[in-house]
């Protein structure tokens, strides 16, 4: 799924458009005279309350230093690079990679420390005032951002959601007015990301509701099909990406959701109709499912992109100039992937291991017709 825009879609199980932090300087006092009022009886009202907002400045400040360190999540960054056809895939190429990867996750450890520097300060900015929502809310998209990297090879990442989760409902229950469709959507985000996808989906129908932007509600409408269908209710899960698509303006916020309903109607048994979707889909990007790799977008769990991209490779598979063997030999492989981290009880894996079934079918089947040479003479 992803933040802000979830495939959640984010997601997608794909999965969000990310709420940044606030300029530091909007943060500050009113100028002049206004702001020499304000300080005061915010200081007498409740003592301590000038020093909690140098606090979230610093914060703050630090907070985008650790941006600036590394602006994208590690384990997307990671999986991108070292994803099969990323690019050349000669020795050279892939050591050469893996050392860029060494260096991101030298990157990923110093944005770590940064964001610790800014939640130890608004950790102690939210004891100085309590109940201070602009603190609380800092503090959440700080545990929200905060990972730490895992073995290279894993493209893993130890994040802090829990306590980010208990930040935001705080903040919800101490300030229920404070923006209220911003808090609700990364509440949900942080939610899915956590495998509550019952809970996520509840928060994500009040986000909607309290959207304005009608662009903003179209994603919240795609992140919630994708955690409906994770929850079981693939039926539900459909309608709502349907309407996500009829709200969608183009581009990533209309390709997720269409691939979000290409998996939701293959997981319904309607595998033909799945496959005119996705169809769509890689039509729509030249023969590419490069958004689902893309930033922001994340797969809760983690093995979901291997369906989509399955899907993908079918559909590939089925266009005039396709190498079907090839597209069909990569699709085995996701479907493969994807009932291997199943498992054999995991939700979806029956249908990946059918779908598995028929692609070996046709790629045996396409093997066959392939022209053989004919033998060369010795010389």
């Amino acid at each position: 799924m992803r933040r802000g825009l979830c495939a959640c879609i984010a997601l997608l199980g794909v999965v969000v458009t990310w709420i940044g932090p606030r300029d530091v300087a909007a943060l500050s006092d009113p100028p002049g005279d206004d702001r020499m009022s304000a300080s005061l009886w915010r200081e007498v009202g409740h003592p301590g309350q000038r020093r909690a907002r140098d606090l979230l400045r610093q914060a703050l400040l630090q907070e985008r230093e650790a941006s600036r360190q590394l602006p994208s999540d590690w384990p997307g960054l990671c999986r991108r690079a070292m994803s099969p056809g990323f690019g050349d895939e000669s020795l050279a190429a892939i050591r050469g990679r893996t050392r860029a990867l060494r260096e991101l996750a030298r990157q990923a450890v110093v944005r770590r420390a940064r964001l610790d520097s800014a939640i130890v300060r608004l950790q102690l900015a939210s004891r100085l005032a309590p109940g201070d929502p602009e603190i609380l809310y800092a503090l959440a998209r700080v545990l929200i951002k905060w990972e730490e990297p895992g073995p290279l090879w894993r493209c893993s990442a130890r994040r802090r959601d829990d306590e980010a989760i208990a930040v935001l409902e705080e903040l919800r229950r101490r300030q229920p007015q404070y923006a209220q469709s911003a808090v609700a959507f990364d509440l949900a985000i942080v939610l899915t990301r956590a495998s509550r996808f019952g809970e996520a989906a509840q928060i994500y129908g009040e986000a909607i509701a309290l959207a304005l932007d009608p662009a903003e509600a179209a994603v919240m409408r795609s992140n919630l099909a994708e955690v409906t269908m994770l929850s079981g209710d693939v039926e539900s899960a459909i309608v709502h990406y349907e309407r996500a698509l009829r709200a969608a303006g183009g581009g990533r916020d209309y390709l997720l959701p269409l691939w979000g309903l290409a998996v939701a109607l293959d997981r319904l048994g309607e595998h033909d109709a799945a496959l005119e979707q996705a169809g769509k889909a890689v039509h729509a990007e030249g023969g590419r499912m490069a958004v689902l790799r893309s930033d922001g977008v994340f797969f809760e769990p983690e093995h979901e992109i291997h369906y989509y991209e399955a899907l993908g490779h079918e559909a590939l598979a089925a266009r005039p100039e396709a190498d079907v063997a090839r597209e069909l030999a990569a699709a085995a492989a996701s479907w493969r992937s994807f009932a291997v981290a199943a498992g054999d009880d995991g939700p979806f894996a029956a249908a990946a291991r059918a779908n598995l079934d028929r692609a070996e079918r046709e790629l045996r089947a396409a093997r066959d017709k392939r022209p053989r040479r004919a033998p060369r003479a010795a010389p």
